[in-house]
């Protein structure tokens, strides 16, 4: 009786939520013990259908468990080492934890797009967790980690949103995306202490007709090798300290 309350609260929660909260795309149902073969069926099907009735299209995610509303898979604290075919989303912490922690080690922004670029360059989506203070306020060093990820974003995004897995995939320190004809070569730098090299050799072997500095439109000098091309770096861009990533776009 307790179980059938609770499937019932489960149900109702869920579908309130889709009802009065606009669009919804994604239902993240998360700890994977809650299934029919521990004993713990919450006839997930039953209220991801009817969602769907409200929300055409929404997917669901049934952690861990598989099976029809598994829609894609949420690898936890952990980047798959290449593309895995099917959808995935890997989940992280911007802290050490889940769970908000007093004088939590926060990820910078440096970090931050070194993930990010690396779970796109396999295919994947990022869902990041974010630990709010007791308070209900997100902690200051949390704020200036996000934002550092958005302002890289608001001027490389295009790299990122909307694109799709480009073999190599990423090759070391650099990766690839592409979108509408357009093939990105993101050259990281995760310690923030490599020199920016006066020539580097981008190992892709697709076509290139023209190599442009993504933030500015730039033209940038190439010489075509095997299995790959060079790119010559203007003096002005191989500053002391290097950028978080230098992202090339190749047509």
């Amino acid at each position: 009786e307790r179980w059938e309350k609770f499937v019932q609260y489960t149900k109702n929660q869920v579908l309130e939520l889709c009802q009065d909260c606009g669009p919804i795309d994604i239902l993240w149902f998360d700890a994977g013990w809650v299934c029919a073969r521990n004993g713990q069926d919450i006839r997930l099907g039953g209220i991801v259908e009817q969602a769907r009735k409200i929300n055409p299209g929404v997917l669901s995610a049934d952690r861990t468990v598989g099976g029809p509303y598994e829609n894609y898979v949420t690898p936890e604290m952990c980047v798959p080492d290449k593309p895995l075919g099917i959808p995935w989303e890997s989940c992280l912490t911007l802290g050490d934890d889940f769970d908000y922690k007093f004088g939590d080690r926060y990820k910078t922004p440096r970090e931050l797009v070194n993930t990010l670029v690396g779970i796109v360059a396999k295919g994947g989506n990022l869902a990041l967790n974010v630990s709010p203070q007791p308070d209900g306020r997100i902690p200051v060093e949390a704020m200036d980690s996000l934002r550092g990820l958005g302002e890289w974003l608001h001027t490389y995004g295009e790299a990122i949103y909307g694109t799709r897995i480009c073999a190599p995939y990423q090759v070391r320190d650099i990766a690839f995306t592409q979108k509408n004809g357009a093939v990105y070569a993101i050259r990281l730098f995760p310690n923030g202490r490599e020199p920016v090299e006066p020539e580097l050799f981008i190992p892709y072997s697709g076509r290139v007709s023209k190599v442009t500095f993504l933030d500015s439109g730039e033209t940038v000098p190439f010489i075509p090798e095997i299995d790959g091309f060079t790119v010559s770096i203007p003096a002005g861009r191989r500053m002391s300290r290097p950028p978080i990533a230098m992202v090339f776009k190749i047509v």
